[in-house]
């Protein structure tokens, strides 16, 4: 009886987990996808603070992302799936870009404090 169990657990355990997706044959490198993300979120962010800007510059955001990274919709949407496939690798992938837009907004404040410090003497 033990050993049925055992093996129904063994069975049941295996048939739940789902396997590993193959890579794509044209995946886009990591480095590569943490540069799309970033550019992704920081345009959006200006989209949605100041919709008019892209519109005024005839910026249509991912048109302008598949052109920057010489990429097509295809290729992001299969290396994104493949990615978001392996959630520790896909988290970590996220939290370095929250860091580096952590960064940037750091930077930025750092600089608007300079110049004002600047204009005010």
């Amino acid at each position: 009886m033990v050993k049925k169990i055992f093996i129904l657990t063994i069975l049941f355990c295996v048939s739940c987990s789902e396997p590993l997706k193959q890579p794509p044959e044209n995946l886009i490198p990591q480095e590569k996808m943490l540069a799309i993300y970033y550019d992704l979120a920081v345009l959006t962010a200006l989209n949605n603070m100041t919709p008019a800007t892209l519109k005024n510059q005839d910026i249509e955001l991912m048109d302008y992302l598949y052109k920057k990274h010489d990429i097509d919709s295809i290729t992001l949407s299969q290396s994104n799936t493949y990615y978001a496939s392996l959630p520790d690798v896909y988290d970590k992938m996220f939290d370095s870009i929250q860091i580096k837009l952590e960064n940037k907004v750091e930077e930025i404040n750092d600089s608007r404090k300079n110049q004002s410090q600047t204009m005010g003497k």
